[in-house]
């Protein structure tokens, strides 16, 4: 156990790890567009360390920094795990002077922090996910006018934050990429393992309409298939992951919820692809939609498990005078129902 009083946690810490999780940033290289904005904080602000910290599971990670070399801290050591608490900048004139830091290592040892200012770092959902900070060795205020410089700075490193969680994103559909709807999901596994909670796994391919029933060229499949994602993408919850595995093909994680949620989801997406179709079309049998889902299993030592059985499950709905929906009921038996 620390000697100094550990960190408050905020109120929903897992809707925040997730979001921290789903900008992709953790553990990423230095960013030049991010440097400037630090070093620029930094000696506006007259302050000789600045920097971008994230505030994952156990640790604050330094997505850039400026004046000092370590990469990360242990989060009992954070004051920026503090900071992310509330939305306002927090100021400590002097962290000797302050019980919650006066025996924290980073204070009586290197690098001898004494003045702290630190404005929380947002995800596009509103999530505080860190802060834009600036670190002195001396004692001294924070005037309002420079509470306020510091958080517009903090405001610009959430929006080119954002910018880059948008790369991860297909150009056409909005949905994830494959890379990083994996990498995700992976991380909603474990998740998952920690809180007892239950994924679901859809498995899915668009069979669109005969291109001679559509015209328009490309262009009309790209505003097709973006449509109809948007109209996917409403069946989701907030923690749920939709992604575009392939051209055809797309996956959908449902983080803790029940089969029947999930089998109820998977008639959803046939029907939203069927009205979808049919409105662009004028025709009864405009395209389909197939499903492959699973659940994850005690088995399971990864989502590489879960998607090897929704695939499988997908694979059986092209049988002739199969359903469009098939089930993994069984992993060891393999049972597979509608």
């Amino acid at each position: 156990m620390a000697p100094y009083p550990d960190y408050p946690l905020p109120e929903d810490e897992e809707a925040r790890l997730r979001a921290l999780e789903r900008i992709l940033l953790l553990e990423t290289p230095s960013d030049p567009h991010l440097d400037r904005i630090v070093r620029l904080a930094s000696t506006t602000l007259g302050m000789p360390i600045g920097l971008i910290s994230l505030v994952d599971q156990n640790r604050q990670w330094f997505l850039s920094r400026t004046g000092i070399d370590a990469c990360e801290t242990p989060r009992e050591m954070a004051f920026c795990a503090h900071a992310i608490i509330t939305d306002e900048v927090m100021v400590i004139p002097d962290a000797s002077e302050d019980g919650r830091f006066n025996t924290n290592p980073l204070v009586i040892g290197e690098p001898n922090i004494r003045f702290y200012a630190g404005a929380p770092v947002k995800s596009a959902d509103g999530q505080n996910l860190g802060t834009l900070c600036l670190i002195d060795q001396q004692t001294h205020g924070f005037s309002d006018e420079q509470r306020e410089v510091l958080k517009m700075f903090a405001e610009q490193v959430s929006r080119e934050i954002e910018f880059r969680q948008v790369q991860s994103h297909c150009a056409v559909t909005g949905l994830w990429k494959r890379e990083a709807f994996l990498g995700l999901s992976e991380k909603e596994f474990q998740r998952a393992i920690r809180t007892g909670n239950r994924l679901h796994l859809l498995y899915f391919d668009h069979r669109p309409p005969p291109a001679e029933r559509l015209g328009g060229g490309s262009e009309s499949a790209e505003q097709g298939i973006r449509g109809l994602a948007a109209g996917w993408q409403t069946l989701c919850g907030p923690a749920d992951l939709l992604g575009r595995m392939a051209d055809r093909m797309f996956a959908l994680l449902l983080v803790n919820t029940s089969t029947v949620r999930a089998m109820d989801i998977a008639r959803s997406l046939c029907a939203e692809a069927n009205q979808f179709n049919q409105s662009r079309t004028g025709h009864c049998e405009a395209g389909e939609v197939h499903v492959g889902v699973t659940a994850q299993e005690s088995t399971d030592l990864s989502i590489a498990d879960m998607l090897v059985r929704a695939e499988n499950a997908l694979y059986l709905t092209m049988d002739e005078d199969a359903d469009q929906i098939m089930r993994v009921q069984d992993t060891e038996n393999g049972k597979v129902r509608s």
